[in-house]
């Protein structure tokens, strides 16, 4: 295991979520993180031929672009997370119009034939930034004891702290991850979201990435949030028909998952880094790629954004864009906040003002 924390005035970071489908994280020069969450993917980015059941096409995402920094100096250049089970059957059967699976399990695309599945298990994501899953008995840490010792011997007392702090934190995750694993299904969705975000922050902390996708719920998922106090499935209710009562409770589940996202980023802002903070350091989004989900209408689509890229977003914004924009406008000004070198994300035909 190895660890690397910024123990002196450091780097960057910039982060993003969407609720429906992915997350992105970035890092740099002082490491920018990027992260994005959606509740659903963005089908736009499929082609429509009468059917694509054996075939996959889309661009490449924004959370494994190139040009972003960072993205190949870290051991793990992006995470794809995810918290539904992309092999379950009812979330990997094609869409009755066609498409193929991969639309609905991804949000992240290494280039247009290859889509990049999320972990949904936090034992493999932690064996992705660690090594190895959690093991019955003894720690992860049990393998650098010594040489972490002999870092606090060489640190000041600030350092020292952090240091503590950082082991203690994945101690405890790496033990609710063991709880967690061996826990009869289902999982409570707060939980599993909480456990893999908390994985995410000590990916950032130790720039093991600096890039990730989150990906909430598959498309046309029928799971039920118990927790959120609504009955219905989520996308059921999505299709409301207009009924009063349906938006009401359409819109309490959504707050629910709105939640999720809003606690994520309050831990990135009580994480020190360097003289800021995680969420400072990062650039969140959140959202879906759905404006009016009852017709699966793509227009006037709500996103958040969170966190200000090292201070390149100037944020406490409210930006209402003009008709017919793309989605991918937001995105692309995203990335230059983040410092990326590209002319073009996906359909995108200019800025945002950010």
């Amino acid at each position: 295991m190895r660890m690397r924390l910024p123990l002196a005035p450091s780097t960057l970071r910039a982060g993003g979520w969407i609720s429906a489908g992915m997350i992105s994280t970035v890092q740099m020069p002082l490491p920018l993180r990027a992260a994005i969450a959606a509740r659903d993917c963005p089908q736009r980015c499929a082609p429509s031929p009468e059917s694509l059941m054996t075939s996959t096409m889309c661009s490449v995402s924004v959370c494994v672009l190139r040009a972003l920094p960072g993205g190949g100096e870290t051991r793990v250049a992006s995470l794809q997370l995810g918290i539904e089970d992309p092999d379950d059957p009812g979330n990997g059967q094609p869409w009755p119009e066609g498409y193929d699976a991969s639309y609905r399990q991804c949000i992240s695309w290494a280039d247009a034939a290859t889509p990049l599945r999320p972990q949904s298990r936090p034992s493999g994501v932690f064996a992705t930034l660690f090594g190895r899953a959690p093991a019955a008995s003894g720690s992860i840490l049990d393998t650098v004891s010594e040489s972490s010792a002999k870092l606090r011997r060489d640190l000041g007392a600030q350092d020292r702290l952090r240091v503590d702090a950082h082991l203690a934190a994945i101690r405890d995750v790496e033990r609710r991850t063991g709880v967690l694993e061996r826990a009869t299904p289902p999982i409570p969705f707060a939980d599993h979201v909480q456990l893999m975000g908390d994985l995410l922050l000590l990916a950032f902390a130790a720039d093991i990435t600096r890039i990730a996708t989150v990906k909430l719920g598959m498309d046309r998922s029928q799971r039920v949030y118990l927790e959120s106090g609504v009955e219905g499935p989520f996308h059921a209710l999505s299709h409301h028909s207009e009924a009063p009562e349906k938006i009401e409770a359409y819109a309490r589940l959504n707050t629910f998952h709105m939640r999720q996202f809003a606690a994520f980023a309050e831990r990135l802002r009580d994480t020190e880094d360097g003289g800021s903070n995680l969420l400072h350091d990062s650039l969140l989004l959140y959202g879906s790629p759905m404006g009016d989900s009852h017709v699966h209408g793509h227009d006037f689509v709500p996103l958040v954004l969170a966190g200000r890229a090292g201070g390149a977003v100037r944020g406490g914004q409210h930006i209402v864009c003009a008709p017919g924009t793309p989605m991918a406008n937001v995105l692309l000004s995203a990335a230059h906040c983040l410092g990326a070198d590209t002319d073009r994300i996906g359909d995108s035909s200019g800025e945002v003002a950010l």
